[in-house]
């Protein structure tokens, strides 16, 4: 006597025990019921779907896998069409196809299901790090002292976005000329005590640390920041990270390059720097090619200084970066007028005091100041080539 066929959703329910390597009285005690139960519900009674998914839950699957493994036993249990033509495919032919068929779709889902999880991976970071900006708002409000504990006690400031946001304040902190330590050690506590697993957080970690090395660096304490930034790369390569719409790889090589050029190290320095602008992928193309600019132009490479500052133009954001649209333009202004260059720095300087003035930053207007001097210098030298050229240097 044949046995009767069991129901689809009674399949899928076996099928899911066994991959998870469990008992009918495994599955029974995880729910509730008797083994009894699960048998009947696995050779004769089709649980409804809210029921199997309590079941498919206790053993630790999410629901979407009863619909992957519905669908996949209703492909391959369906009949094989009849032949109606001499033309058709016989059936082992029509049975390679559908397995090509099967594969062709595996594959397609594999990559829109990697797209949909990187989608979703940058709405989250976005969301996340408006979060953060909200949680900066707060922060700055207080004393150093209140920052600490609120990051050190409180859980809603112990994110990653938060660390990040530190570190990008610690780093403004620095091309302001003043200390960006305390933000850095700040982020580095919030990384220090955020979720999440152990790639994760150690890629983490290494992240903050390099922009506190950054920070002791432009304090003058290279041989802190030499031993910080070993820290860091060690802390990185625990995690191996692809962390994409997360953090920036290419942070790690440029503060590196930065400390080589402190070091006088220049060599090594481009070296680092040139890591760095192959790593870039969203928007650190400028400060990379800024910090290559000075290293050439502390090796006497002048010509190559005012190259690399161009090559920066095309990747600037003025709108979103108008620290480094100042730095750029700055930078390209003081280059021309080196290289007595006197038209192309007239036409340059406008931008820079009008972006300057937004700064209303002290360290904007000295160096708005020193690059006047600068412009004056170069008439005196040349008056009479100068003179059309650099109206914009007086008052």
């Amino acid at each position: 006597m044949a046995r009767s066929k069991p129901p689809a959703l009674s399949v899928v329910l076996t099928a899911l025990r066994h991959a998870r390597g469990w008992t009918e009285q495994d599955l029974a005690r995880a729910v509730g019921i008797s083994a009894r139960m699960v048998s009947l519900y696995e050779r004769e009674r089709e649980p409804e779907r809210e029921k199997l998914e309590t079941f498919v839950a206790a053993m630790g699957y999410g629901p979407e896998v009863i619909d992957f493994l519905h669908l996949g036993l209703a492909w391959a249990t369906e009949p094989l069409p009849s032949l109606t033509s001499p033309l058709e495919p016989e059936e082992p032919e029509k049975r390679r196809i559908r397995l090509v068929a099967i594969q062709a779709g595996v594959t397609a889902a594999e990559a829109t299901a990697a797209r949909l999880y990187h989608f979703d991976r940058v709405r989250r970071a976005a969301h996340a790090r408006s979060q953060a900006a909200g949680l900066w708002d707060r922060l700055a409000a207080c004393s150093s002292v209140q920052r600490r504990l609120l990051v050190e006690k409180a859980r809603e400031f112990q994110t990653w976005a938060l660390a990040e946001r530190l570190c990008s304040e610690s780093e403004a902190a620095v091309s302001e000329g003043s200390t960006g330590v305390d933000l850095a050690e700040l982020a580095l506590r919030a990384a220090e005590r955020s979720p999440g697993g152990a790639c994760w957080h150690a890629s983490l970690v290494g992240y903050t640390l390099a922009f506190l090395a950054n920070a002791q660096r432009a304090q003058g304490n290279l041989l802190a920041a030499e031993e910080i930034l070993l820290r860091a790369w060690e802390r990185w390569k625990e995690g191996q990270p692809d962390h994409g719409a997360e953090l920036a790889a290419w942070r790690l090589p440029y503060f590196e390059g930065i400390l080589r050029r402190d070091q006088q190290r220049l060599d090594e320095a481009i070296e680092c720097l040139d890591r760095a602008l192959a790593l870039e992928t969203r928007n650190g193309g400028v400060r990379i090619l800024l910090a290559r600019a000075s290293v050439l132009k502390q090796k006497g490479e002048i010509e190559q200084t005012a190259e690399t500052l161009r090559l920066a133009f095309p990747k600037l954001q003025a709108e979103e970066e108008p620290r480094l649209a100042f730095a750029l333009y700055f930078n390209l202004a003081a280059i021309s007028c080196q290289l007595g260059r006197h038209g192309e720095a007239a036409l340059l300087f406008p931008r820079v005091r009008e972006i300057g003035a937004a700064l209303n930053s002290e360290h904007s207007r000295a160096l708005i100041r020193h690059l006047r001097g600068a412009a004056k210098s170069g008439m005196a030298q040349s008056p009479r080539r100068a003179s059309a050229s650099f109206p914009w240097c007086e008052g």
